[in-house]
């Protein structure tokens, strides 16, 4: 919500660059500002192209991975917001297969692991 309010205002749009891959920034997507980390950068020898080059990024608080974002989209991430942990995770459970040995699972079983989820951070407080 801070990072989302702070970047409203366009005096904070400081765009970065030079851009390496493993960079904090910040992007909007979906309305939203949010920290995102560089995943994939092509080689760039001429920095006048600095809106030309498309880069995928890993939002850290959602997940999610997008690619082609522009680079002249992209945010100096404000110190404030640096040392807060990501608050997306990866997890695997190791030998736990969909039931039918497809590659996804359904939405009926991916929403019941979410509410056991839930209902344990609920229960011991989590944040």
């Amino acid at each position: 919500m801070q990072l989302n309010l702070h970047y409203l205002k366009q005096k904070n749009w400081n765009l970065l660059w030079p851009l390496h891959i493993g960079d904090l920034c910040v992007y909007k997507y979906a309305d939203t500002y949010q920290r995102a980390r560089i995943l994939e950068l092509p080689d760039v020898s001429n920095t006048a192209i600095i809106k030309a080059i498309k880069l995928t990024l890993k939002l850290i608080d959602e997940g999610s991975i997008i690619s082609s974002v522009k680079s002249d989209e992209l945010y100096v991430c404000a110190d404030k917001f640096k040392d807060f942990p990501a608050q997306a995770i990866n997890i695997r459970l190791t030998g736990v297969v969909p039931f039918d040995n497809e590659r996804t699972w359904d939405t009926k079983a991916t929403k019941t692991v979410q509410q056991w989820i839930m209902s344990d951070i609920k229960k011991n407080e989590c944040v």
